[in-house]
């Protein structure tokens, strides 16, 4: 759900399911990455999550506050990383919360599900929140 005013995601609501969109998932120790492309008003669009634990760290339960732009995170700051519409943020405040995620024998998540919060720009800026739960990776 994206507040009016947010650049990313306009100020809609979006539901992108298996139902109407197809999937691309990426995942390691340390982060999962949802790539969606669906119809939206007749044209093909995408979403690209991003989520990820502090570097070095294994993404785990729990939540992540004082997240910023995950490819450029430094120290022990997590990571996250919305693009919606062909729009994303040069600078992102945020946090997420990971509420269940299972491994698989390659040590990388293989079930995941996370609510998240993303502001562009400024810590104060129109707020994009939205949840993302994958089964299998």
């Amino acid at each position: 759900m994206s507040a009016v005013g947010d650049y990313v995601g306009g100020g809609d609501t979006q539901h992108v399911t298996s139902e109407n969109g197809d999937f691309t998932v990426r995942s390691s120790a340390g982060s999962v990455e949802v790539m969606a492309l669906y119809q939206r008003d007749g044209q093909l669009t995408f979403v690209n999550i991003t989520l990820a634990a502090p570097r070095g760290q294994v993404i785990t339960t729990g939540t992540y506050e004082g997240a910023r732009r995950a490819a450029f995170r430094e120290g022990n700051t997590p990571g996250i990383d919305v693009v919606a519409h062909g729009r994303g943020c040069s600078d992102v405040f945020g946090k997420f919360t990971v509420r269940h995620i299972g491994y698989g024998t390659n040590g990388a998540p293989a079930s995941f599900v996370a609510d998240f919060e993303q502001h562009c720009e400024s810590p104060t800026a129109p707020v994009l929140r939205g949840s993302v739960a994958v089964r299998s990776v």
